[in-house]
């Protein structure tokens, strides 16, 4: 796929600014704007967004991202939408945002599908609604956007109970993510249920995984969860050897990191008078 209007202009503004400074590509930019082009308006935008060679101004900034969106600029439309979500200056509006986002996904915007699919999941800007969610974000995800993967993984697990599913792009999102520390924990939940909570089939179950992932992340794990599950898999033998006083340590030290479902684990753990640990839920 080629460069957009936009991404050429933008490359071309980059190196002018290098050359001539601000105030000559802001004059460039309004010729420009004056003549019908859109790309030119979204940059324009940009410069009053950020205060860049103009003032800032934001009620400005966003009427060149609409005039940008009336040209069929894609990202003016996540620009403004950020805008209306983040209220950055202005009053945050997610039903404005949510509007911009999904005239951006109809331009075919990837960040702007991924966003429609988070607001779907969140019931931001638009009624709560998992089908669309999941559908706007398999279409991001599919065309290369890792976040909307994570998006579709969340969806299918804690509304759909899709374990399975869920493990498949949590691992897809952990592609790009690799340290992000809440997807370790949602797959580990996905692929074993160390805590028998989320019933997943037995079929569905990879323990080995589950484990292998939980000694990986072991050192960046801040808040516990990942030595709490790594221990119950050894309460439980799954994924590795049985053993009910190593997984018992593992289960401490997610206690002592703070972790309350550790704390509670803690309590269905028993010494018996040869000085080994039982557990029983």
């Amino acid at each position: 796929m080629g460069m957009s209007n936009y991404d050429m202009l933008l490359r071309t503004v980059n190196e002018r600014l290098d050359t001539e400074g601000p105030a000559q590509v802001v004059e460039m930019l309004q010729e420009k704007t004056q003549e019908g082009d859109g790309a030119a308006a979204t940059i324009l935008a940009q410069f009053y967004d950020q205060g860049i060679g103009v003032f800032e101004d934001k009620e400005r900034a966003i009427e060149l991202y609409t005039f940008g969106m009336d040209c069929g600029v894609s990202e003016a439309a996540g620009f403004v939408g950020d805008l209306y979500r983040d209220g950055n200056g202005i009053e945050a509006n997610d039903y404005l945002a949510f509007q911009c986002y999904s005239r951006g996904a109809g331009l075919g915007n990837i960040y702007c599908a991924t966003q429609v699919a988070a607001c779907y999941s969140e019931g931001k800007g638009t009624p709560k609604n998992n089908e669309a969610a999941i559908e706007w974000g398999t279409r991001a995800a599919k065309a290369g956007d890792a976040s909307a993967a994570w998006i579709v993984a969340d969806v299918l697990y804690t509304d759909y109970g899709k374990c399975k599913e869920a493990a498949s792009w949590y691992e897809v999102a952990l592609e790009s993510f690799p340290d992000e520390m809440s997807i370790i924990g949602c797959l580990v939940e996905c692929l074993a249920d160390p805590t028998h909570q989320s019933s997943v089939a037995h079929d569905q179950t990879d323990y080995a995984k589950a484990a292998d992932l939980c000694n990986r992340y072991l050192d960046k794990d801040t808040t516990g969860h990942i030595h709490l599950y790594l221990g119950l898999l050894y309460v439980d033998g799954k994924g590795v050897p049985r053993d009910v006083n190593v997984g018992h340590e593992y289960v401490v030290t997610a206690a002592n990191k703070g972790n309350e479902a550790a704390k509670t684990a803690l309590q269905f753990f028993r010494k018996t008078i040869f000085g080994q640990y039982v557990f029983q839920w």
